[in-house]
């Protein structure tokens, strides 16, 4: 009788697969461990997001984040309105075209 015979021979697919299941378990099992610890993860990430910040802060200086502020607003009120007055200039055309909408 052969192993083949008995079932013992794996192909690659089923290596693959093996592998990759023995991977998902451990990858859940770190999951497992560090779900109770919450509140330090959390306090942990919003550590970092704080150093990530002040380090922007710092290279960049206050000054700049103002005016880079003053852009964007000045952007966004450019923008709002060139879309009111295409707003607009659409609402036009269709009542000249079909009469009051």
């Amino acid at each position: 009788m052969s192993s083949s015979d008995n079932g013992l021979d794996t192909t690659p697919l089923q290596n693959l697969t093996a592998q990759y299941t023995r991977l998902l378990r451990q990858y859940q099992q770190v999951l497992d461990r560090w779900t109770p610890y919450a509140l330090y993860r959390w306090l942990g990430t919003s550590g970092l997001l704080t150093i990530f910040m002040l380090r922007i802060l710092i290279a960049q200086g206050v000054s700049h984040n103002s005016v880079t502020f003053q852009h964007v607003s000045y952007d966004f009120l450019v923008v709002h309105r060139s879309v009111s007055v295409s707003v607009a200039n659409s609402m036009r055309t269709l009542t000249m075209r079909f009469g009051a909408v």
